[in-house]
């Protein structure tokens, strides 16, 4: 499963609080929160029977919407992603 939304009103240290703690709960999930606003902060996490890299699914949205970040393959961060909320979870979507 693909957990994939933009929370309003939590900073970067909050996604990724609320993404491990929603990726340890489904173990097969790959979570990717973004904030709300432009440019957006982004956390993909997940879970440990998940084979998604976290890392690799943020170099593809820093490729495509700007930004940077980096992270292991079960957790990155990045920001300064320039697209609105609805299409870079459209994207997310569309690549898992």
């Amino acid at each position: 499963p693909v957990i994939a939304e933009a929370l309003e009103g939590w900073d970067p240290q909050g996604l990724k609080a609320i993404a491990v703690a929603a990726a340890a709960a489904q173990p097969e999930a790959v979570v990717v929160l973004f904030t709300s606003s432009t440019p957006a902060q982004v956390v993909v996490a997940r879970g440990a029977r998940s084979n998604v890299d976290a890392g690799a699914l943020l170099r593809r949205l820093a490729e495509k919407f700007g930004g940077k970040g980096g992270g292991k393959p079960d957790l990155a961060q990045g920001g300064g992603l320039s697209a609105p909320s609805t299409e870079l979870i459209a994207y997310v979507r569309k690549t898992l």
